[in-house]
């Protein structure tokens, strides 16, 4: 799954969003890397602007950015830093 979500300095969620993978890999019977690559790809810019406009901030607004580096498969947590 694809998700992201805006947290303010006191540690609330201000908004937030998520693009399941079930669909894609439940054809397979479990995930398959380079199609969870490829759908993460696709998902991750559409999925952090609507959690920012769930959030009701811009972009340019954010003071920090995290993402996660592990566990998960490489190939998709490369796709989140790219």
């Amino acid at each position: 799954d694809t998700a992201a979500a805006v947290v303010d300095i006191d540690g609330n969620i201000r908004g937030e969003a998520i693009a399941s993978q079930a669909e894609i890999h439940s054809q397979y019977g479990g995930v398959v890397p380079k199609l969870a690559q490829e759908a993460h790809a696709s998902a991750i810019n559409k999925t952090v602007e609507l959690a920012l406009a769930r959030a009701e901030i811009d972009f340019k607004d954010l003071t920090a950015i995290g993402v996660t580096v592990g566990p998960g498969l490489a190939l998709c947590l490369q796709a989140s830093r790219d």
